[in-house]
């Protein structure tokens, strides 16, 4: 059974380690780093059996937003709902605040996923680094 749970500063380094077996990039930023992970407003693990197999990472912007930073599933456990139990915790924990997540647009199933999530696009774009990816900038609204 998957348990879903708010983040342990204990668990960054097992968050880490999922992280490096996800990314296709071979030098990745460290996002989950103790301090780095202490930054952000709302950090969630998907577990099996006390390992993490799933991770969502989010933080409250300046304008009282949320923004998705990563959302990130273990290959073994990708298409078995473990993205959207996580989402629909952000969802509980966040209450009624805009949500912005950058999606991959070569990741249909993503796409698919955060537009049943009441996500709609904003924008086309190119990511951070201005690499020729496509990515969809997509929010969703407030609700009432």
């Amino acid at each position: 059974m998957v348990n879903i749970s708010p983040a342990k500063t204990y668990e960054t380094s097992a968050i880490r380690k999922l992280e490096k077996q996800v990314s296709k990039e071979k030098d990745l930023q460290g996002k989950y780093e103790y301090g780095y992970l202490n930054k952000f407003t709302y950090v969630f693990v998907a577990k099996e059996k006390n390992k993490i197999i799933g991770a969502i990472l989010a933080i409250k912007t300046a304008k009282e937003e949320i923004y998705v930073e990563e959302v990130i599933i273990h290959p073994a456990w990708k298409h078995q709902g473990i993205g959207k139990r996580l989402y629909e915790t952000l969802f509980a924990a966040c209450g009624n605040i805009l949500i912005f997540a950058l999606v991959d647009g070569t990741n249909e199933a993503s796409l698919t996923l955060h537009k049943e999530l009441g996500f709609k696009g904003v924008r086309q774009m190119k990511d951070s680094l201005g690499v020729e990816q496509t990515h969809f900038l997509m929010k969703r609204e407030k609700k009432g």
